[in-house]
Protein backbone atom coordinates (compact mmCIF):
# COMPACT_ATOMS: atom_id res chain seq x y z
CA UNK A 1 0.00 0.00 0.00
CA UNK A 2 3.30 2.17 0.37
CA UNK A 3 3.87 2.53 -2.82
CA UNK A 4 0.98 4.15 -4.59
CA UNK A 5 1.12 6.62 -2.12
CA UNK A 6 4.64 7.71 -3.16
CA UNK A 7 3.45 7.88 -6.58
CA UNK A 8 0.46 9.63 -5.48
CA UNK A 9 2.62 12.24 -3.77
CA UNK A 10 5.07 12.30 -6.84
CA UNK A 11 2.56 13.30 -8.86
CA UNK A 12 1.28 16.04 -6.40
CA UNK A 13 4.67 17.39 -6.50
CA UNK A 14 5.51 17.44 -10.22
CA UNK A 15 1.91 19.14 -10.53
CA UNK A 16 2.67 21.72 -8.14
CA UNK A 17 6.16 22.48 -9.83
CA UNK A 18 4.24 22.69 -13.36
CA UNK A 19 1.76 24.99 -11.83
CA UNK A 20 4.70 27.33 -10.30
CA UNK A 21 6.70 27.40 -13.58
CA UNK A 22 3.66 28.10 -15.19
CA UNK A 23 2.56 30.72 -13.15
CA UNK A 24 6.03 32.53 -13.56
CA UNK A 25 6.12 32.13 -17.19
CA UNK A 26 3.03 34.16 -17.39
CA UNK A 27 4.36 37.01 -15.01
CA UNK A 28 7.41 36.83 -16.95
CA UNK A 29 5.29 37.72 -20.08
CA UNK A 30 3.22 39.83 -18.57
CA UNK A 31 5.73 41.95 -17.59
CA UNK A 32 7.96 41.64 -20.82
CA UNK A 33 4.66 42.64 -22.84
CA UNK A 34 4.27 45.71 -20.68
CA UNK A 35 7.90 46.67 -20.95
CA UNK A 36 7.35 46.64 -24.99
CA UNK A 37 4.32 48.69 -24.64
CA UNK A 38 6.10 50.99 -22.67
CA UNK A 39 8.50 51.39 -25.36
CA UNK A 40 6.19 52.43 -27.66
CA UNK A 41 3.96 54.25 -25.72
CA UNK A 42 5.71 56.34 -23.55
CA UNK A 43 8.68 58.80 -23.66
CA UNK A 44 10.16 60.50 -20.61
CA UNK A 45 12.61 63.86 -20.96
CA UNK A 46 14.78 64.70 -18.41
CA UNK A 47 17.02 67.25 -16.96
CA UNK A 48 20.63 66.93 -18.68
CA UNK A 49 21.95 67.09 -15.09
CA UNK A 50 19.83 63.62 -14.11
CA UNK A 51 17.15 63.08 -11.71
CA UNK A 52 17.35 64.37 -8.46
CA UNK A 53 16.67 63.09 -4.48
CA UNK A 54 13.44 64.58 -3.46
CA UNK A 55 13.63 65.58 -0.03
CA UNK A 56 11.20 64.93 2.76
CA UNK A 57 8.81 67.58 3.90
CA UNK A 58 10.55 67.77 6.99
CA UNK A 59 14.02 69.32 5.84
CA UNK A 60 14.63 72.29 7.35
CA UNK A 61 16.50 75.31 6.23
CA UNK A 62 17.88 78.06 8.64
CA UNK A 63 16.62 81.52 7.60
CA UNK A 64 19.12 82.77 5.62
CA UNK A 65 20.05 86.93 6.81
CA UNK A 66 20.56 88.91 3.29
CA UNK A 67 21.47 92.01 5.07
CA UNK A 68 25.16 91.95 5.73
CA UNK A 69 26.54 93.37 2.49
CA UNK A 70 23.78 92.70 0.46
CA UNK A 71 23.29 92.87 -3.15
CA UNK A 72 20.02 94.44 -4.61
CA UNK A 73 18.69 94.82 -7.82
CA UNK A 74 16.52 97.69 -9.14
CA UNK A 75 14.65 98.08 -12.55
CA UNK A 76 14.04 101.83 -13.28
CA UNK A 77 11.03 102.00 -15.45
CA UNK A 78 10.13 98.66 -15.08
CA UNK A 79 7.34 97.41 -18.12
CA UNK A 80 6.08 95.45 -15.20
CA UNK A 81 5.30 98.92 -13.06
CA UNK A 82 1.92 99.46 -14.60
CA UNK A 83 1.00 95.72 -14.87
CA UNK A 84 0.13 92.75 -12.35
CA UNK A 85 2.63 90.95 -10.42
CA UNK A 86 0.27 87.91 -10.49
CA UNK A 87 1.61 85.20 -13.33
CA UNK A 88 -1.60 84.52 -14.22
CA UNK A 89 -2.41 88.04 -14.73
CA UNK A 90 0.30 89.17 -16.62
CA UNK A 91 0.19 90.26 -20.10
CA UNK A 92 3.46 91.94 -21.89
CA UNK A 93 6.95 91.94 -20.66
CA UNK A 94 7.73 88.74 -18.67
CA UNK A 95 11.31 90.02 -17.10
CA UNK A 96 10.36 91.22 -13.69
CA UNK A 97 8.16 87.78 -13.39
CA UNK A 98 11.07 85.47 -14.99
CA UNK A 99 13.48 86.84 -11.34
CA UNK A 100 10.55 86.35 -9.34
CA UNK A 101 8.84 82.80 -10.40
CA UNK A 102 9.53 79.85 -11.91
CA UNK A 103 7.87 77.55 -14.11
CA UNK A 104 7.89 73.23 -15.18
CA UNK A 105 9.80 74.26 -18.08
CA UNK A 106 11.18 76.91 -19.51
CA UNK A 107 11.23 77.94 -23.42
CA UNK A 108 13.91 76.47 -25.90
CA UNK A 109 12.83 76.49 -29.43
CA UNK A 110 15.30 74.54 -30.17
CA UNK A 111 14.07 71.49 -28.46
CA UNK A 112 11.63 69.32 -30.11
CA UNK A 113 9.23 69.63 -26.75
CA UNK A 114 9.60 73.47 -27.42
CA UNK A 115 11.12 73.56 -23.61
CA UNK A 116 13.32 72.25 -21.15
CA UNK A 117 12.78 70.84 -17.53
CA UNK A 118 13.32 74.17 -14.72
CA UNK A 119 10.54 73.21 -12.00
CA UNK A 120 10.37 69.94 -13.31
CA UNK A 121 13.33 67.31 -13.29
CA UNK A 122 11.47 65.07 -16.28
CA UNK A 123 8.70 64.47 -17.68
CA UNK A 124 6.80 61.45 -19.42
CA UNK A 125 4.45 61.30 -22.41
CA UNK A 126 2.01 58.46 -22.57
CA UNK A 127 -1.11 57.11 -24.16
CA UNK A 128 -0.24 58.32 -27.69
CA UNK A 129 0.64 61.58 -26.55
CA UNK A 130 -2.98 62.09 -24.16
CA UNK A 131 -0.85 61.78 -21.24
CA UNK A 132 1.80 63.88 -19.41
CA UNK A 133 3.45 63.18 -16.14
CA UNK A 134 5.91 66.07 -14.67
CA UNK A 135 7.95 64.52 -11.88
CA UNK A 136 9.28 68.21 -9.85
CA UNK A 137 12.59 68.32 -8.33
CA UNK A 138 11.30 68.75 -5.11
CA UNK A 139 14.40 70.88 -3.90
CA UNK A 140 12.74 74.53 -4.60
CA UNK A 141 11.68 76.81 -2.08
CA UNK A 142 8.55 79.26 -1.33
CA UNK A 143 10.56 81.91 0.15
CA UNK A 144 9.99 85.36 1.36
CA UNK A 145 11.73 88.77 2.17
CA UNK A 146 11.48 91.17 5.11
CA UNK A 147 11.56 94.48 3.70
CA UNK A 148 12.87 95.66 7.02
CA UNK A 149 15.81 93.20 7.67
CA UNK A 150 16.66 92.25 4.41
CA UNK A 151 16.26 88.54 5.50
CA UNK A 152 15.02 85.84 2.80
CA UNK A 153 13.09 83.14 4.76
CA UNK A 154 12.01 79.91 3.42
CA UNK A 155 8.60 78.93 3.57
CA UNK A 156 7.68 75.35 2.03
CA UNK A 157 8.70 73.25 -0.79
CA UNK A 158 7.22 73.83 -4.03
CA UNK A 159 4.62 70.92 -4.67
CA UNK A 160 2.45 69.61 -7.24
CA UNK A 161 -0.89 71.34 -5.49
CA UNK A 162 1.31 74.71 -6.51
CA UNK A 163 0.87 73.38 -9.99
CA UNK A 164 -2.95 72.18 -9.84
CA UNK A 165 -4.13 75.31 -8.16
CA UNK A 166 -2.29 77.94 -10.62
CA UNK A 167 -3.29 76.00 -13.48
CA UNK A 168 -7.07 76.00 -11.96
CA UNK A 169 -7.20 79.63 -10.94
CA UNK A 170 -5.69 80.62 -14.17
CA UNK A 171 -8.87 78.99 -15.40
CA UNK A 172 -11.40 81.13 -13.80
CA UNK A 173 -13.71 83.36 -15.62
CA UNK A 174 -13.18 85.90 -12.72
CA UNK A 175 -9.52 85.81 -12.99
CA UNK A 176 -9.46 86.83 -17.02
CA UNK A 177 -6.21 85.62 -17.31
CA UNK A 178 -5.19 86.88 -20.54
CA UNK A 179 -3.02 83.86 -22.14
CA UNK A 180 -5.61 80.69 -20.22
CA UNK A 181 -6.55 79.73 -24.37
CA UNK A 182 -3.09 78.45 -23.87
CA UNK A 183 -4.84 75.60 -21.27
CA UNK A 184 -7.79 74.67 -23.53
CA UNK A 185 -6.08 71.37 -24.58
CA UNK A 186 -6.55 70.32 -21.36
CA UNK A 187 -9.62 68.16 -20.56
CA UNK A 188 -11.94 70.27 -18.90
CA UNK A 189 -10.06 73.30 -19.57
CA UNK A 190 -12.58 75.44 -21.76
CA UNK A 191 -15.61 74.30 -19.64
CA UNK A 192 -14.32 75.67 -16.58
CA UNK A 193 -13.05 78.83 -18.56
CA UNK A 194 -17.06 79.01 -19.18
CA UNK A 195 -17.53 78.87 -15.10
CA UNK A 196 -18.57 75.02 -15.20
CA UNK A 197 -15.95 74.47 -12.22
CA UNK A 198 -17.56 70.44 -11.58
CA UNK A 199 -16.56 69.12 -14.72
CA UNK A 200 -13.92 66.48 -14.60
CA UNK A 201 -10.20 68.43 -14.77
CA UNK A 202 -7.39 66.97 -16.28
CA UNK A 203 -4.69 68.24 -14.53
CA UNK A 204 -3.80 65.98 -10.77
CA UNK A 205 -1.78 65.57 -8.41
CA UNK A 206 -0.14 62.39 -8.22
CA UNK A 207 1.71 62.73 -5.18
CA UNK A 208 3.59 65.52 -3.50
CA UNK A 209 5.98 65.86 -6.56
CA UNK A 210 4.33 64.37 -9.25
CA UNK A 211 1.37 66.09 -11.51
CA UNK A 212 -0.40 64.26 -14.22
CA UNK A 213 -1.99 66.83 -17.35
CA UNK A 214 -4.44 64.72 -19.24
CA UNK A 215 -5.27 66.23 -22.84
CA UNK A 216 -8.01 66.11 -25.45
CA UNK A 217 -6.38 65.25 -27.90
CA UNK A 218 -2.36 64.74 -28.54
CA UNK A 219 0.15 67.73 -28.01
CA UNK A 220 3.11 67.86 -28.86
CA UNK A 221 4.23 71.38 -27.56
CA UNK A 222 2.32 71.23 -24.21
CA UNK A 223 5.74 71.83 -21.95
CA UNK A 224 6.30 74.77 -24.43
CA UNK A 225 2.79 76.05 -23.51
CA UNK A 226 3.63 75.61 -19.66
CA UNK A 227 6.36 77.87 -19.73
CA UNK A 228 3.94 80.20 -19.90
CA UNK A 229 3.28 82.28 -16.50
CA UNK A 230 -0.16 81.49 -16.94
CA UNK A 231 0.64 78.04 -15.90
CA UNK A 232 3.02 78.80 -13.21
CA UNK A 233 2.92 77.25 -9.54
CA UNK A 234 1.55 79.58 -7.08
CA UNK A 235 1.07 79.10 -3.39
CA UNK A 236 -2.62 78.10 -2.61
CA UNK A 237 -3.01 78.96 0.74
CA UNK A 238 -0.98 82.72 0.23
CA UNK A 239 -3.07 83.05 -2.77
CA UNK A 240 -6.75 82.32 -0.64
CA UNK A 241 -5.96 83.96 2.36
CA UNK A 242 -4.35 87.32 0.95
CA UNK A 243 -6.76 87.33 -2.17
CA UNK A 244 -5.47 90.28 -4.08
CA UNK A 245 -3.19 91.71 -1.63
CA UNK A 246 -0.54 88.82 -2.33
CA UNK A 247 2.00 90.19 -4.48
CA UNK A 248 2.80 92.91 -2.05
CA UNK A 249 6.33 93.55 -0.96
CA UNK A 250 7.07 91.57 2.34
CA UNK A 251 3.69 89.39 1.65
CA UNK A 252 4.41 87.63 -1.88
CA UNK A 253 6.32 83.87 -1.85
CA UNK A 254 8.84 83.27 -4.83
CA UNK A 255 10.40 80.91 -5.88
CA UNK A 256 12.63 82.28 -8.86
CA UNK A 257 15.99 83.80 -8.59
CA UNK A 258 15.04 86.95 -6.79
CA UNK A 259 12.79 87.83 -3.99
CA UNK A 260 10.79 91.08 -4.28
CA UNK A 261 11.90 93.63 -0.89
CA UNK A 262 10.21 96.67 -1.80
CA UNK A 263 8.88 98.57 -4.55
CA UNK A 264 10.53 102.32 -4.84
CA UNK A 265 8.44 104.99 -6.72
CA UNK A 266 11.25 106.18 -8.72
CA UNK A 267 13.82 103.16 -8.51
CA UNK A 268 11.22 100.71 -9.55
CA UNK A 269 11.03 97.02 -7.68
CA UNK A 270 13.92 96.52 -5.23
CA UNK A 271 14.82 92.76 -5.74
CA UNK A 272 17.31 90.18 -3.32
CA UNK A 273 18.93 87.34 -4.45
CA UNK A 274 17.28 83.99 -3.65
CA UNK A 275 20.22 82.62 -1.75
CA UNK A 276 17.76 79.31 -0.99
CA UNK A 277 17.44 78.35 -5.06
CA UNK A 278 19.96 75.50 -5.99
CA UNK A 279 22.68 76.72 -7.86
CA UNK A 280 21.94 75.01 -11.28
CA UNK A 281 19.18 77.43 -11.58
CA UNK A 282 20.37 80.46 -10.62
CA UNK A 283 21.32 82.85 -13.10
CA UNK A 284 24.79 83.42 -14.73
CA UNK A 285 26.40 87.03 -14.42
CA UNK A 286 26.29 87.02 -18.39
CA UNK A 287 22.77 86.09 -18.63
CA UNK A 288 21.39 88.77 -15.93
CA UNK A 289 22.73 91.27 -17.85
CA UNK A 290 20.99 90.06 -21.29
CA UNK A 291 18.06 89.84 -19.44
CA UNK A 292 17.93 92.97 -17.58
CA UNK A 293 19.94 95.11 -19.34
CA UNK A 294 18.79 98.40 -17.22
CA UNK A 295 19.24 96.64 -13.97
CA UNK A 296 21.05 98.87 -11.57
CA UNK A 297 22.75 96.28 -8.65
CA UNK A 298 22.84 98.40 -5.43
CA UNK A 299 25.03 97.18 -1.98
CA UNK A 300 23.99 97.81 1.34
CA UNK A 301 26.76 97.88 3.50
CA UNK A 302 25.93 96.55 7.07
CA UNK A 303 26.43 99.11 9.76
CA UNK A 304 24.71 99.61 13.34
CA UNK A 305 23.39 102.76 12.76
CA UNK A 306 23.81 105.58 9.67
CA UNK A 307 22.23 108.31 12.38
CA UNK A 308 25.40 111.09 12.06
CA UNK A 309 27.38 108.95 9.60
CA UNK A 310 27.74 111.75 7.06
CA UNK A 311 29.64 111.17 4.21
CA UNK A 312 33.17 112.33 5.14
CA UNK A 313 36.09 109.55 4.98
CA UNK A 314 37.55 111.05 7.96
CA UNK A 315 34.04 110.27 10.15
CA UNK A 316 34.19 106.81 9.13
CA UNK A 317 36.98 105.50 10.81
CA UNK A 318 35.08 102.52 12.85
CA UNK A 319 33.83 101.66 9.52
CA UNK A 320 37.31 101.61 7.07
CA UNK A 321 35.37 99.33 4.40
CA UNK A 322 33.03 102.13 3.87
CA UNK A 323 35.23 104.73 3.78
CA UNK A 324 37.51 102.45 0.88
CA UNK A 325 33.87 101.97 -1.06
CA UNK A 326 33.63 105.69 -0.94
CA UNK A 327 36.60 107.56 -1.79
CA UNK A 328 39.81 107.31 -3.16
CA UNK A 329 43.33 108.38 -1.04
CA UNK A 330 47.00 109.23 -2.26
CA UNK A 331 47.71 106.17 -0.84
CA UNK A 332 45.71 103.70 0.49
CA UNK A 333 45.80 99.99 2.91
CA UNK A 334 43.84 97.27 3.58
CA UNK A 335 42.10 97.61 6.94
CA UNK A 336 43.69 95.15 8.40
CA UNK A 337 47.28 97.03 7.78
CA UNK A 338 49.72 96.18 4.96
CA UNK A 339 51.53 98.18 2.91
CA UNK A 340 50.74 101.80 1.54
CA UNK A 341 49.73 100.84 -1.79
CA UNK A 342 49.77 104.36 -4.23
CA UNK A 343 46.10 105.05 -5.64
CA UNK A 344 45.58 108.55 -7.14
CA UNK A 345 49.26 109.01 -7.24
CA UNK A 346 51.02 108.31 -10.32
CA UNK A 347 54.49 109.33 -9.24
CA UNK A 348 56.58 110.39 -6.48
CA UNK A 349 59.39 111.74 -6.01
CA UNK A 350 61.47 112.74 -2.74
CA UNK A 351 64.50 114.98 -2.66
CA UNK A 352 66.49 116.97 0.33
CA UNK A 353 66.69 114.51 2.87
CA UNK A 354 62.99 113.64 2.67
CA UNK A 355 62.00 117.35 3.06
CA UNK A 356 60.96 118.09 -0.43
CA UNK A 357 58.17 115.94 -2.10
CA UNK A 358 56.51 116.23 -5.63
CA UNK A 359 53.37 114.38 -6.49
CA UNK A 360 51.58 114.08 -9.59
CA UNK A 361 48.23 112.65 -9.41
CA UNK A 362 46.27 110.78 -12.45
CA UNK A 363 44.34 112.30 -14.75
CA UNK A 364 41.11 110.67 -15.86
CA UNK A 365 39.70 110.26 -11.87
CA UNK A 366 36.32 112.04 -11.33
CA UNK A 367 34.12 113.31 -8.42
CA UNK A 368 30.76 111.93 -8.76
CA UNK A 369 27.17 112.33 -7.24
CA UNK A 370 24.35 110.18 -7.29
CA UNK A 371 20.43 111.12 -7.38
CA UNK A 372 18.99 108.58 -4.75
CA UNK A 373 15.78 108.48 -6.33
CA UNK A 374 16.58 107.63 -9.81
CA UNK A 375 20.14 106.01 -9.06
CA UNK A 376 22.12 108.12 -12.07
CA UNK A 377 25.54 108.98 -11.12
CA UNK A 378 26.67 112.27 -12.38
CA UNK A 379 29.88 113.30 -13.24
CA UNK A 380 30.96 116.37 -11.78
CA UNK A 381 34.77 116.88 -12.18
CA UNK A 382 38.16 115.67 -12.16
CA UNK A 383 40.19 115.16 -8.79
CA UNK A 384 43.04 117.84 -8.57
CA UNK A 385 45.28 118.75 -6.41
CA UNK A 386 43.58 121.62 -5.00
CA UNK A 387 41.47 118.60 -3.36
CA UNK A 388 44.60 117.37 -2.16
CA UNK A 389 45.76 120.60 -0.36
CA UNK A 390 41.71 120.75 0.75
CA UNK A 391 41.78 117.52 2.28
CA UNK A 392 45.28 118.36 4.29
CA UNK A 393 44.18 121.27 5.40
CA UNK A 394 40.98 119.73 6.62
CA UNK A 395 42.77 117.33 8.69
CA UNK A 396 44.93 119.85 10.45
CA UNK A 397 41.97 121.96 11.07
CA UNK A 398 39.58 119.59 12.35
CA UNK A 399 41.74 116.89 13.55
CA UNK A 400 44.76 116.80 16.55
CA UNK A 401 47.17 114.44 14.78
CA UNK A 402 50.53 115.75 15.92
CA UNK A 403 52.44 113.79 12.85
CA UNK A 404 50.20 115.85 10.73
CA UNK A 405 51.67 119.49 12.30
CA UNK A 406 55.17 118.04 12.58
CA UNK A 407 55.60 118.34 9.53
CA UNK A 408 52.95 120.65 7.91
CA UNK A 409 52.22 124.38 8.90
CA UNK A 410 48.35 125.22 9.86
CA UNK A 411 46.23 126.16 7.11
CA UNK A 412 45.36 129.96 6.31
CA UNK A 413 41.83 131.08 5.70
CA UNK A 414 41.47 132.93 2.28
CA UNK A 415 38.41 134.57 0.60
CA UNK A 416 37.85 134.12 -3.25
CA UNK A 417 36.90 136.33 -5.72
CA UNK A 418 33.18 135.40 -5.10
CA UNK A 419 33.75 135.51 -1.48
CA UNK A 420 33.84 132.04 -0.83
CA UNK A 421 36.05 130.92 1.74
CA UNK A 422 38.71 128.51 1.48
CA UNK A 423 41.68 127.00 2.77
CA UNK A 424 45.61 127.77 1.79
CA UNK A 425 48.22 125.34 2.80
CA UNK A 426 51.24 127.43 3.14
CA UNK A 427 53.85 124.17 2.93
CA UNK A 428 51.88 123.32 -0.90
CA UNK A 429 52.66 125.01 -4.30
CA UNK A 430 50.34 123.69 -6.56
CA UNK A 431 51.01 123.46 -10.47
CA UNK A 432 48.90 122.86 -13.09
CA UNK A 433 45.78 120.47 -11.78
CA UNK A 434 48.05 117.23 -11.35
CA UNK A 435 51.48 118.41 -9.72
CA UNK A 436 51.50 119.02 -6.12
CA UNK A 437 54.80 120.12 -4.43
CA UNK A 438 54.87 119.83 -0.28
CA UNK A 439 58.00 121.26 1.49
CA UNK A 440 58.20 119.91 5.02
CA UNK A 441 58.97 121.59 8.04
CA UNK A 442 61.04 118.18 8.74
CA UNK A 443 62.16 115.61 6.67
CA UNK A 444 59.86 112.42 6.48
CA UNK A 445 60.71 110.37 3.73
CA UNK A 446 57.40 107.78 4.85
CA UNK A 447 55.08 111.06 3.85
CA UNK A 448 52.87 107.85 1.73
CA UNK A 449 51.67 106.25 5.29
CA UNK A 450 50.79 109.19 6.72
CA UNK A 451 48.57 110.18 3.74
CA UNK A 452 47.25 106.78 3.60
CA UNK A 453 45.15 107.66 6.68
CA UNK A 454 41.54 108.39 5.28
CA UNK A 455 41.24 111.51 7.19
CA UNK A 456 44.07 113.06 5.07
CA UNK A 457 42.39 112.26 1.78
CA UNK A 458 41.12 114.23 -0.87
CA UNK A 459 37.81 116.19 -0.54
CA UNK A 460 36.50 118.38 -2.87
CA UNK A 461 37.84 121.80 -2.38
CA UNK A 462 34.95 123.76 -3.06
CA UNK A 463 32.30 121.88 -0.47
CA UNK A 464 35.31 122.85 2.65
CA UNK A 465 33.68 125.76 4.07
CA UNK A 466 36.03 127.49 7.17
CA UNK A 467 34.18 125.42 10.46
CA UNK A 468 32.32 123.05 8.43
CA UNK A 469 33.02 119.58 7.98
CA UNK A 470 32.96 117.73 4.24
CA UNK A 471 29.62 115.66 4.37
CA UNK A 472 26.48 117.07 4.21
CA UNK A 473 23.21 115.47 2.48
CA UNK A 474 23.40 112.54 0.05
CA UNK A 475 21.55 115.01 -2.44
CA UNK A 476 24.78 116.98 -2.52
CA UNK A 477 27.24 114.97 -1.54
CA UNK A 478 30.69 114.37 -4.08
CA UNK A 479 32.63 110.85 -4.11
CA UNK A 480 35.27 109.38 -6.21
CA UNK A 481 35.76 106.09 -4.93
CA UNK A 482 34.18 103.17 -6.54
CA UNK A 483 30.88 103.14 -5.63
CA UNK A 484 28.73 106.11 -4.83
CA UNK A 485 26.22 106.72 -1.74
CA UNK A 486 22.68 106.28 -1.76
CA UNK A 487 21.33 106.82 1.11
CA UNK A 488 20.85 105.67 5.06
CA UNK A 489 18.44 102.48 5.25
CA UNK A 490 15.60 102.74 7.54
CA UNK A 491 17.08 99.80 9.68
CA UNK A 492 20.83 101.34 9.39
CA UNK A 493 23.55 100.45 7.02
CA UNK A 494 24.22 102.18 3.93
CA UNK A 495 23.23 101.98 -0.05
CA UNK A 496 25.74 102.53 -2.06
CA UNK A 497 25.73 101.76 -6.26
CA UNK A 498 28.82 101.55 -8.42
CA UNK A 499 30.65 103.99 -10.12
CA UNK A 500 31.00 103.76 -13.80
CA UNK A 501 33.02 106.96 -14.38
CA UNK A 502 36.06 105.12 -12.42
CA UNK A 503 37.39 103.61 -15.21
CA UNK A 504 41.08 104.15 -14.97
CA UNK A 505 42.93 101.19 -15.20
CA UNK A 506 46.00 101.89 -12.84
CA UNK A 507 43.60 103.12 -10.07
CA UNK A 508 41.02 99.59 -10.24
CA UNK A 509 44.56 97.24 -9.99
CA UNK A 510 45.53 98.97 -7.17
CA UNK A 511 42.36 98.91 -5.50
CA UNK A 512 42.30 95.38 -6.05
CA UNK A 513 45.68 95.28 -4.50
CA UNK A 514 44.57 97.04 -1.32
CA UNK A 515 41.27 94.97 -1.23
CA UNK A 516 43.13 91.45 -1.91
CA UNK A 517 39.64 89.65 -2.03
CA UNK A 518 39.31 90.15 1.40
CA UNK A 519 37.61 93.92 1.93
CA UNK A 520 34.92 93.65 -0.91
CA UNK A 521 34.04 90.58 -2.02
CA UNK A 522 31.12 91.60 -3.71
CA UNK A 523 33.07 93.69 -6.69
CA UNK A 524 33.55 90.90 -8.56
CA UNK A 525 29.61 90.41 -8.80
CA UNK A 526 28.58 93.68 -10.44
CA UNK A 527 28.39 94.43 -14.30
CA UNK A 528 31.79 95.52 -15.82
CA UNK A 529 32.36 99.62 -15.22
CA UNK A 530 31.98 101.35 -18.73
CA UNK A 531 31.38 104.80 -19.61
CA UNK A 532 27.35 105.49 -19.10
Amino acid sequence: MREPQTDRERRERIGQTLAFVGTLVVVVVALYAAWITGRGRAERVRRPQGTRAVPSFGVTIPPTQVGSSSLRWYLPQSPAAEASLDPACHAGDPTLLQALFLGLTHSAPDEASGAVPVLADSWEVSDGGRVYTFYLRGDVFWVRCDPGTGAVQPVRLVTADDVVFAIERALRPEIAAPNASLLDPIVGAPERRRGEATVPFGVEAVNAFTVRFTLRAPLPDLPARLADPVAWPLPRELVEREGEQWTEPGTIWGNGPYCLSDWHPQRGPELLRNPLLPADLQPAQEERRTAWPAAIPVWVIAAETNAGLGFDPAGLGHLPALQQVLFLGLWMRAPQGGPAVPVLVESWEVSEGGRQHTIRIRPGVFWVRCDPGTLAVQRVREVTVADVVAGLARALYEYDVPELERIFSQPEERIDDTGRPFWVLPNAQLEGSYTLYLSLKEPDPRLDELLSLPLTWPVPEESVAVGHSYGGHVATFWSDGPYCALAGRRNGGMEVVVNPWLTHPEVLQSLLSVWDGHLLPWVHDVPDRGSP
